[in-house]
């Protein structure tokens, strides 16, 4: 069982089955220490090495010491290192400000400001009449054309590397034979007189 920070909540539902179901009631052990060693053992490696980074508190937020731990606290963190605080949104923000009908305009004012390519920005400002809704489209449709621009710079280094422009190779010229033998010299496999070829 492989678990990792932001996985499923099945993650831990899936230790309590296997505590649960765990072979001699082991769920039911009475002494503390026993009960805690077994559920480490139960859990599986991963879920051990998890274990051994997790920084288990009390109510006051001072840290347990390993001894002290119960089977409860351990799977509690669990819980709390499987489901992180979700990223609050910027319309989670505005919606608890009260801002009312003017929500989606800072939003979509926030999102403006926000933008690092000019030419986009650029683009939207020139919009008479920007919903938020149209600020989004605008800006998927940029980062759409990007990626494809890229993908086609990509493609296009491909070609340009299957063919180098550069000298090209010179035709050589036949030289058209009259049929009359050579005087210049002998033939270099032969050592005898005659036209070549």
């Amino acid at each position: 069982m492989v678990i990792r920070s932001g996985t499923p909540t099945g993650i831990v539902e899936k230790i309590r089955e296997v505590w649960r179901g765990s072979p001699r009631g082991a769920a039911q052990v009475d002494d503390a220490v026993k009960k805690k060693k077994t559920f480490l053992y139960v859990i599986g490696e991963d879920a051990r090495k998890v274990y051994e980074t997790l920084t288990i508190v009390n109510n006051d937020n001072a840290p347990i010491a390993e001894k002290d731990r119960t089977v409860e606290q351990v799977m509690t963190a669990f819980e709390a290192y499987c489901n992180p605080k979700k990223n609050e949104t910027l319309r989670t923000l505005a919606a608890e400000c009260g801002f009312g009908a003017i929500k989606d305009s800072l939003i979509r004012d926030r999102i403006l400001c926000g933008i690092s390519d000019g030419k986009v920005r650029e683009r939207l400002l020139r919009e008479s009449d920007l919903s938020l809704k149209k600020c989004g489209e605008i800006c998927r449709a940029s980062e759409v054309s990007r990626r494809s621009i890229q993908t086609m710079k990509n493609s296009e280094d491909i070609v340009h590397y299957a063919y180098k422009p550069g000298k090209a190779r010179a035709k050589k010229q036949a030289v058209p034979q009259t049929g009359k033998t050579s005087s210049a010299g002998s033939c270099s496999y032969c050592a005898k007189k005659h036209p070549p070829g």
